[in-house]
Order: structure tokens, then sequence, then C-alpha cells
């Protein structure tokens, strides 16, 4: 079985993992989207944005990609790791091989901006020995690093929506609020579906999915 595992804080989901997510169900028999406990490389979140607790992040994946297909898996392994120094994705990945079984073919699926430092990752040595690699490629960001040496597929997501921006938009709409108020607003913006994440947002219209 190929299995296809998409790592990432969704801090929040957007559209644009939405859209990553169904493309790899369309090309693999299983994806398993991780949300991260730490993400060492990640700038931490500015007093103009609003950012979520790690179940959060869980509840607003289960509830935007939930319905994406039969053959998604949302999960929590990495709950364990919360606070735990030294955590890198390999010893993720190690967890996910001895849970799905180790005979399968799993590719790890990450953004560009994670693939360009993907060398400086813990035992990164492991995640390429063990797993193939496919990019999704992002503005702003090289589409290949040197420091690589493995056959990496990439991939173009055309909708260029970030979490930066919808954490900033969710500051503009809840204010300095709880986060349990701001995630539901979350649920309450993305249940409209087809949310672009701007301005519209803001005076209250909403557009149908394309």
């Amino acid at each position: 079985m190929d299995i296809a595992i998409f790592g990432g804080t969704f801090n929040p989901p957007t559209r644009a993992h939405e859209w990553m997510i169904l493309e790899l169900g369309d090309e693999f028999d299983r994806v398993l989207v991780v949300p991260t406990a730490v993400t060492w490389h990640k700038k931490p979140i500015s007093q103009n944005e609003v950012g979520f607790t790690f179940d959060e992040r869980l509840e607003l994946c289960e509830y935007v990609f939930g319905n994406d297909g039969p053959t998604l898996d949302i999960l929590d392994i990495e709950r364990k790791y919360i606070g735990v120094e030294g955590h890198g994705f390999a010893d993720t990945l190690q967890d996910i091989m001895d849970m799905y079984g180790h005979e399968h073919t799993y590719t790890v699926a990450m953004g560009g901006d994670s693939f360009e430092i993907l060398h400086l990752w813990k035992n990164h040595e492991f995640i390429l020995a063990h797993a193939n690699i496919l990019v999704f490629d992002r503005p702003g960001y090289t589409s290949e690093n040197e420091h690589i040496r493995a056959h990496i597929v990439h991939w173009t997501c055309p909708d260029e929506v970030s979490s930066t921006q919808a954490r900033k938009l969710l500051h503009e709409l809840c204010g300095n609020v709880s986060n349990v108020y701001t995630a539901k607003k979350c649920l309450e913006i993305i249940q409209r579906r087809g949310f672009d994440w701007d301005d519209n947002e803001l005076n209250g219209r909403s557009y149908d999915r394309e």
C-alpha cells in the first residue's frame, strides 16, 4: 500500500491544505494528516495573529478535512511529544511505520519552505532512507535542495493562501479573545466553504466553492 504522510502545524488549516490533501487522495491508497506538536523552524505567532493549541488545530483539521475521503486518517500521534525536547519528525515517521506496518511504501509530503531546510531536520537521513519525498512548491522558495541527494517529486499548488494570512485575518475578525472562541469563529468561517481568507470575509460575504 502506498501511504502519503502530510504533516504540518495547520495553524489554522487553509484551502490550500485541503487542495493538497485531495490531490494526495487521488494518488495514494491512504493519506495521513499529522498536526505537529512542535515545529522548530516556524516563527513565533506575532501579536497581530491568532494561534491555536494542539487540540484546536486537531479539531480544525477534523472539521476541514474530515469529509475528504474514506482513505484519510487524521492522527494525534504527536500529542505525546508536546513539550518534549529533541523530538524530530523522524521519530513520528518511526511511530507511523510501527502503527501501519513496515511493509508499505511511505511518501512524506511537505511544502517548499520545509523542503528548503530538510537537511537541517533532526535525523533527516532516516526520513530519506525510509520514505519518498513529495514537495508542494510555493512561491518564494526554491524547488531544489542542493543538500538532498534523492529523487524528489514536485507538485505545484495553485492556491497561495497561507496560514499566516489566515491568522492575521482571524485577529482582525476576533481581536484579542480566547483561543476557544477563536477556534469557533474559525469553524464558522470554514463552514461556508470556499473561503478566500481576504477582506471579503470581513464584509460578511461568502462565496461558493469552485
